[in-house]
């Protein structure tokens, strides 16, 4: 506290300037129009400011100012800070249309908080969002007023309660983005100018709303060739108020009416397999949220290439033996496309061997050596054919068996 400070205070249109060493140097304390300031008659030190933005308190000397609650909104054009006969003091302040307004005025620092706001209710639940309402709560006599509000939600009534909002206007709230058929607890607590918080409200339980809104459809539906007998179809995710659980498909030929079911996808992609070369499809999808409800279908239309477009051979990567044994090996190899499998293996670079030609149409191979010569070594390598007939061989590699 500086009470015993002997402090200038100059209120200007730009703010409120004070200075303690006779004029020789200035601080702004206050920013904005001042309009007036009152020293309390007999309390050295206790200050009161009439501002354009409303009327300020400082108990030390000038030096810091809070916001001081009026019986108005708005400008306070003059302001005598004064006693009582019994000693109690007490602020006399000017407003709009020279009207004089009375208040009452703590000597000391505003500690006391606000009463706990009442009367908490919905004014409206759908299933995905709930509006409260409650009374304004009142500050202490003499106080800085109620500020705000801060409004908390948590999963029982008992909490614990996370804060979701501050209200410094209208005693309402609307919190949004909740699951349906869900049972959300909220309280609300006031707080003043001086940072003084009121206890929490009772507790409000409030149930949403059964889910009625369905899933946004997942949209738009991409298609991306990956052979002439593989297309990857791919969509931007849906929302949901209650979550999306995930994606129904279907999918036939331009052809023919009837559709073949695929299995239920979570992801935003789908690798569709097993086509025929140069031939128009359509691919139908819809989201299901947790509940049920289902987005209406979109449709994609697309046509896989034929076999004479694809010219380009797979690429081979990856390819290294394992699992050797005195007389196996496995050997494995990726490729960018399906592609068939097998390795021609031999003592020399010759080779002279190769393991049965694998047909299945595949990304990830794996192809089984037995017979082998133990402690022996062996070059090997890798052949892929897409289903274009487009070949690819990988470079020259070696293993050698285990010893007996």
């Amino acid at each position: 506290m500086e009470n015993c400070v002997v402090a200038f205070l100059v209120p200007t249109l730009d703010g409120l300037y004070r200075s303690k060493n006779h004029g020789k140097a200035w601080q702004r304390v206050l920013s904005g129009t001042v309009n007036r300031v009152s020293e309390r008659r007999g309390r050295a030190g206790f200050w009161l400011a009439a501002t354009d933005n409303g009327l300020y308190r400082s108990t030390d000397a000038g030096l810091t100012w809070n916001a001081f609650a009026t019986a108005f909104a708005g400008p306070v054009d003059s302001v005598l800070y004064t006693s009582s006969r019994t000693g109690v003091p007490r602020a006399y302040y000017t407003g709009p249309g020279d009207a004089m307004y009375r208040t009452d005025v703590y000597a000391g620092p505003d500690t006391t908080p606000p009463s706990a706001p009442a009367g908490l209710a919905t004014t409206s639940v759908t299933d995905s969002a709930v509006s409260l309402s409650w009374s304004a709560a009142a500050d202490n006599a003499g106080g800085v007023g109620v500020a705000g509000y801060y409004v908390s939600r948590g999963d029982s009534a008992a909490g614990p309660f996370t804060r979701r909002g501050d209200v410094t206007t209208t005693p309402t709230y609307a919190d949004q983005f909740l699951r349906a058929s869900t049972t959300y607890y909220y309280v609300v607590q006031a707080y003043d100018g001086s940072g003084n918080t009121s206890p929490y409200s009772s507790a409000l339980g409030v149930t949403t709303n059964p889910d009625s809104t369905p899933p946004s459809a997942p949209f738009p539906v991409t298609a991306t060739a990956l052979s002439p007998i593989k297309e990857r179809l791919s969509w931007n995710p849906s929302t949901d108020n209650s979550g999306v659980a995930g994606y129904e498909m279907e999918y036939r030929k331009a052809s023919t009416p009837t559709y073949t079911l695929l299995p239920f996808n979570t992801g935003t992609s789908y690798d569709l397999g097993s086509l025929d070369p140069g031939t128009s499809y359509v691919f139908t999808i819809r989201s299901r949220d947790v509940t049920g409800l289902v987005s209406g279908w979109i449709s994609k239309f697309f046509q896989t290439p034929t076999l004479a477009s694809d010219t380009t051979p797979p690429v081979i990567s990856g390819l290294q033996a394992g699992a050797i044994t005195t007389t196996g090996a496995t050997i494995s190899w990726t490729t960018n496309e399906d592609s068939n499998s097998q390795v021609e293996y031999g003592t020399t670079a010759a080779y002279g061997a190769s393991s049965t030609l694998d047909g299945a149409w595949v990304q990830s191979h794996s192809v089984t050596l037995t017979g082998l010569s133990p402690g022996t070594l062996y070059h090997y390598r890798a052949i892929s054919a897409d289903v274009s007939g487009n070949t690819a061989a990988s470079a020259d590699a070696t293993f050698t068996t285990l010893s007996p």
